[in-house]
């Protein structure tokens, strides 16, 4: 039995509703869905950032993917989202559509949705997550969004990316998270450690349950925290929420020692 407030208390793990009648299917990012007894205007009133696409529809605009114009004007457009579901859109909301997603509201475009980033406050914080894991990606996004709006998180999910990203000294991070199994001084622990301008920035390796090897070689490297997550998607942003709230928070104000980069400089873990 779930509770409704259980079910929408991270709205980012929501890729869409469908509602019928009286009821609401709630479709989950990784592939779950729950029927509920509440009609779609229930959850519309309680899911801000969610845009009703059709009078059956109310969709998290982070998973829209693609978007196909109407063929003509009394005709209905659709939506396609990460993950090939593909939705309606009433021909009575595509102006407001083309409000949400202007990047996406043209018939010969397929671009991804690149959500809006807060503006960066003037304390500099900022978050890089790196992960092979788009969906993750997109929760950790929304996370920010609701709950640091004022901070600035880049996601980062290919090594030749990370490789540019590191080489903008503008977007150093206050924290990285990373998400990766290769603990060593050749990935991408070691190019942080050893990179004069992130040496010293905090590092919090995600590494699935039961693997202590991970972990123990993990601050052998230096890292500065290790959190094991199981695959439930809601454990992870429950997990995720609690140490952003300790790192962007009482961890932010205290001082880097001065010789924590130079401790780093050398690898010799085999």
């Amino acid at each position: 039995m779930f509770l409704i407030n259980e079910l929408i208390q991270y709205p980012a793990l929501i890729a869409y509703l469908k509602g019928y009648s009286n009821y609401s299917w709630i479709h989950f990012s990784d592939g779950r869905k729950v029927l509920t007894a509440k009609p779609l205007c229930y959850f519309e009133k309680r899911l801000s950032g969610f845009f009703r696409s059709h009078k059956t529809v109310l969709v998290n605009p982070y998973y829209v993917e693609s978007v196909e114009a109407p063929q003509r004007a009394k005709m209905a457009g659709s939506l396609q989202l990460r993950g090939g579901a593909v939705l309606p859109v009433g021909r009575r909301r595509w102006q407001a559509l083309e409000e949400l997603l202007p990047n996406l509201v043209r018939p010969e475009s397929r671009l991804a949705v690149r959500p809006a980033k807060p503006a960066a406050t003037a304390t500099g914080q900022r978050v890089l997550f790196f992960t092979r894991n788009e969906i993750r990606g997109l929760l950790i996004r929304q996370l920010m969004a609701e709950k640091w709006p004022s901070c600035t998180v880049d996601i980062v999910m290919t090594d030749s990316a990370l490789e540019k990203y590191m080489t903008r000294s503008r977007n150093r991070p206050s924290l990285i998270l990373l998400e990766e199994d290769d603990v060593s001084g050749n990935g991408p622990i070691g190019k942080f450690k050893m990179h004069p301008s992130f040496g010293a920035v905090p590092i919090l390796l995600l590494v699935p349950s039961g693997s202590p090897s991970l972990v123990t070689r993990a601050y052998q490297f230096g890292v500065s925290s290790v959190v094991a997550l199981s695959a439930d998607p809601l454990h992870f942003m429950r997990m995720i929420e609690k140490v952003f709230r300790f790192w962007l928070g009482f961890a932010a104000t205290l001082p880097t020692p001065p010789s924590v980069r130079s401790t780093y400089s050398g690898f010799r873990v085999a």
